[in-house]
């Protein structure tokens, strides 16, 4: 359901910050591994309010110097040393509201000990604070959750608000604000004067939405990227023979967020032919593949490196796609998708209908697997951290540093070993349903890899700590089921081997 929920929780962290509370915000999400870390939830939180509190940043100071080992503790003993107790010292004396904001509790990795070792402890303690402390958590409902409200520590210890079951009138309502306060905004900072938008511009929006807070969302920040929103938005408003025909191939619920996608992605290559032969083209599914189909999230630079698109092109298409994912600041900073949808959307051609802009994720893992199997055939050598111990792991290495295979091993090529051939070329060879065989491409650097560099890529794994080479072997004899390219260029490797 696209209720809101992150949406939600961002809206009101920026309205209390703009009101002068300090909030100090986690977000959970499943693109993101680091962050479904309940270790890093803790940390990050203490962070966040030791930069914002002087007596606390002391607290933590004194507490981590005087115990080195605490970041190794269990979650609870951290949530108590490094949250509670400096909250706890300084909540006395201090005049200023604050407030704790955590969304997507059910995507973190381990829910059990964020429920019972983080949240409820951290709940029970703000019992005890005055009321200007306070700790908003949302998430969708699951099962470890549901059994926490009822019967575990949780229970009457928060005011619950569940979105889907709010009045629909109600929610319509909501976004028809949503929409008036985001475009009133960008109408101040654009300086489009007060007669925009129309209410019936307003109202015609908020029809499209109907209860998806997403498609709302999706507008705003579709809008605030351009250098000529009302024209857009008249376009947008306009364009119900696109709506007409995504609705109609598609069949979909989603049909207005689908068209709007399809809006989104069609100003993003202006006037450029629409044929997947096209340069603009061929990068934007790169670019779509490289964000929505990778294994982890990739930053702009490791995109840029992977992909073969340089940073300023790959900026640019970046930015103007900036209504459908986080434009980061900073070249090491991640590329992430807004909102599952796009991913579910962009991969199905019964909803995005436009061929070229459909990204499928067979075509996507075969476009990701040749850009792995390039990178490794330009990246990897013998010994490439010059360790002098060909093969063994990195912990078995006198005077190892972590620093040495980081300098050794960029994080492009790093991605390639460990995603390029179990994750990208797996998907793309492993599907029964497809008829189509691999691209030439993908063939001539798989033949490239194996001929090469596959005891290097061993070996760098190794380096990283892979549990044992035998493993890595019954690995290598997998793929000889992918008949007939795998085991035509495997079979000779994995008999000589065995022998």
């Amino acid at each position: 359901m696209m209720t809101g929920k992150s949406a939600l929780a961002r809206s009101i962290a920026d309205t209390l910050t703009d009101s002068g509370i300090v909030v100090v915000s986690y977000f959970i999400s499943r693109s993101i591994p680091q962050s479904r870390k309940v270790e890093r939830l803790v940390q990050t939180l203490a962070y966040q309010l030791a930069k914002h509190d002087a007596m606390i940043c002391e607290r933590l100071l004194a507490t981590i110097t005087s115990d080195p080992g605490l970041l190794q503790y269990s979650v609870n003993d951290q949530v108590q040393r490094l949250l509670v107790s400096p909250l706890i010292s300084a909540h006395s004396r201090a005049d200023s509201p604050l407030v704790l904001n955590i969304d997507g509790l059910d995507e973190a990795e381990d829910v059990q000990p964020l429920l019972y070792e983080l949240i409820e402890p951290l709940a029970l303690a703000l019992v005890g604070f005055p009321r200007r402390v306070k700790l908003i958590a949302s998430s969708r409902e699951f099962s470890a959750l549901r059994m926490a409200r009822s019967r575990g520590g949780l229970e009457g210890l928060f005011d619950e608000q569940w979105l889907h079951k709010i009045n629909e009138t109600t929610v319509r309502s909501d976004i028809r604000t949503y929409i008036a306060d985001g475009l009133g905004r960008l109408a101040e900072r654009a300086d489009l004067g007060p007669a925009w938008p129309s209410n019936a511009q307003m109202d015609a929006l908020a029809y499209r939405a109907g209860s998806l807070f997403i498609y709302a969302a999706t507008v705003l920040q579709f809008l605030e990227g351009q250098p000529l929103p009302k024209k857009l938005l008249e376009e947008l408003l306009s364009s119900d023979h696109r709506l007409a025909t995504v609705a109609s191939a598609g069949g979909s619920p989603f049909a207005k967020l689908d068209a709007l996608y399809d809006q989104v992605l069609h100003t993003c290559v202006g006037a450029t032919p629409l044929s997947i032969e096209s340069d603009l083209i061929k990068q934007l599914r790169m670019v779509i593949a490289g964000v929505v189909y990778s294994a982890e999230p990739m930053s702009m630079r490791m995109l840029s490196s992977m992909l073969g698109i340089g940073l300023s092109d790959l900026n640019l298409i970046a930015r103007s796609l900036a209504a459908i994912w986080v434009v980061p600041q900073e070249a090491d900073e991640l590329l992430i998708v807004h909102h599952l949808s796009f991913s579910e959307f962009i991969g199905d051609a019964r909803r995005c209908t436009e061929a070229c802009f459909c990204v499928t994720p067979i075509a996507a893992h075969e476009l990701l697997a040749t850009a792995c199997l390039r990178k490794m055939n330009h990246g990897l050598r013998r010994d490439i951290c010059d360790l002098m111990k060909p093969g063994a792991s990195l912990p078995c290495v006198e005077n190892y540093s972590l620093g040495i295979v980081e300098s050794c091993v960029e994080p492009t090529l790093k991605y390639a070993c460990f995603h390029g051939v179990e994750t990208h070329l797996w998907q793309c060879l492993a599907d029964k349903d497809s008829e189509k065989a691999p691209g030439d491409a993908l063939v001539e650097q798989l033949v490239q890899f194996c001929d090469g560099h596959l005891l290097h890529w061993v070996e760098v794994r190794a380096v990283f700590g892979e549990d044992s080479l035998n493993a890595l072997i019954q690995t290598l004899y997998s793929w000889t089921r992918f008949e007939p390219v795998c085991k035509h260029i495997f079979g000779p490797f994995i008999t000589l081997i065995c022998k």
